[in-house]
């Protein structure tokens, strides 16, 4: 918590990536008390000034020729739980719109807080006589530099986050209570957690095999469960089938709008280039030290790293194939303790990535962010790297996830004591 408090002070506003539109998406609602429109809906005068460093004086459109996006409020097309759920905190400090952005980012630490404990507990039950692996592995991934500084700002993935780790916690549990009962629970949570954010629909294989794989089997849960998902989602179907004539609303609401040129890369150089910007960028925040997420050759060119933090992006792959690896091999175990965990851990995560996939190739558009995505799914990642790090001595475990949150520590100094700001306003935005 005290990494991430920093980081929401340090952190100048509306730097992180669509955190003006997320912020916009909390205004709408605390104000107005209705959803925003997605296709209609613009960003306030008032947060822009912020973006702009003109707070508190106004916007004045007459100083900045700003490119059409700026004032669209695009994260309009996100499902509305988080928005709902951080509106009465906008309400609260609205007098002062640079005071209620650094309250929803503290909220955000808050839930991030409650993810770290969530996580702690259910690696506590599930390697009861290993602390040390309860303690490190959250840490281990939470702290990860582009984790920690996304935990710190304006963003529904942290919430989804925190429901989709609790959603897990109760998907481990063998099912003792009534069947029924205990799978309308964790419909319903699925549901709300789709609500919060729609990339947690890849979970819904791990709850399907959670169901399968439980003493009775699918079908005494597929109808109550059923029943919790489709209960918790009525409210948004109604709302968007009037508005929308859609659950989705961008199926139906068509904007052209350019954000980037997002063709897929057509060589193998520029493949190369992308999948290495994509794990830049899930690694470390790359508003500061990734690429630009654009998708030219040109734009996936990675910012000047130190040799820290190079390091730090080869710990990372290593430690998260040595997770998949020892994941595989538990799938092997059939009837152990370890088997059922891998399993829904590792469908989540093909569920992710599956999904991050079918949204390029469907629309054609290749972002060199997505893997961000998989923020939201902490849980899995985390059960993974616990249930490698329960297979080695406890001093091993000490000591390697030790250096790595210390390792962790030192790209966050380095990063956060630079003096770019590749996320602010860039100076071309002003008339001179």
């Amino acid at each position: 918590m005290a990494i991430q408090t920093y980081l929401v002070f340090r952190e100048p506003i509306f730097s992180p990536v669509d955190e003006l539109e997320h912020t916009d998406y909390v205004r709408t609602i605390a104000e107005t008390g209705h959803l925003p429109v997605y296709g209609s809906a613009r960003i306030d005068p008032t947060l822009l000034a912020v973006y702009l460093h003109e707070y508190p004086g106004p916007f004045d459109t007459t100083h900045f020729n700003l490119p059409a996006v700026v004032y669209f409020d695009y994260e309009a097309v996100q499902f509305p739980v988080y928005y709902i759920a951080a509106a009465p905190v906008y309400v609260i400090f609205h007098r002062d719109a640079r005071v209620a952005i650094y309250a929803l980012r503290l909220q955000n630490v808050l839930y991030s807080a409650g993810l770290l404990l969530v996580l702690m507990l259910m690696l506590r039950w599930l390697f009861s006589a290993r602390p040390e692996v309860a303690a490190l592995a959250p840490l281990t991934f939470l702290l990860m530099p582009g984790v920690s500084m996304r935990h710190s700002q304006v963003t529904n993935q942290v919430l989804a986050a925190l429901l989709l780790a609790a959603l897990f916690a109760l998907l481990l549990q063998k099912g003792k209570t009534s069947p029924g009962r205990q799978a309308l629970a964790e419909g319903a949570l699925l549901g709300i957690a789709v609500m919060t954010k729609i990339t947690v629909l890849g979970a819904g294989p791990s709850v399907l095999a959670a169901w399968a794989t439980r003493a009775g089997g699918i079908r005494p849960r597929l109808l109550p469960g059923a029943a919790g998902f489709t209960i918790t989602m009525l409210p948004w179907l109604v709302w968007s089938l009037a508005v929308y004539h859609s659950p989705l609303p961008w199926v139906t609401t068509h904007l052209n709008v350019a954000i980037c040129n997002c063709a897929p890369p057509n060589s193998a150089a520029v493949w190369n280039a992308f999948v290495r910007a994509l794990w830049v960028n899930f690694v470390l925040p790359f508003e500061w030290v990734g690429s630009s997420g654009a998708c030219t050759p040109q734009c996936y060119a990675i910012s000047p790293r130190t040799e820290i933090m190079k390091v730090g992006l080869v710990v990372a792959g290593a430690v998260t194939v040595a997770a998949l690896g020892w994941a595989l091999y538990a799938l092997r175990r059939r009837g152990t303790d370890i088997w059922r965990p891998a399993l829904l851990a590792l469908l989540a995560i093909a569920g992710v990535v599956t999904g991050i996939i079918g949204l390029d190739v469907s629309l054609n558009r290749f972002w060199s962010t997505d893997l961000r995505e998989v923020y939201v799914f902490a849980a899995p990642m985390v059960l993974l790297l616990g249930g490698l790090a329960a297979r080695f001595d406890r001093r091993w475990v000490v000591l390697v996830l030790g250096a790595v949150v210390i390792l962790w520590l030192v790209i966050d100094y380095q990063i956060y004591t630079s003096t770019n700001c590749a996320g602010c306003p860039p100076s071309y935005f002003r008339v001179p």
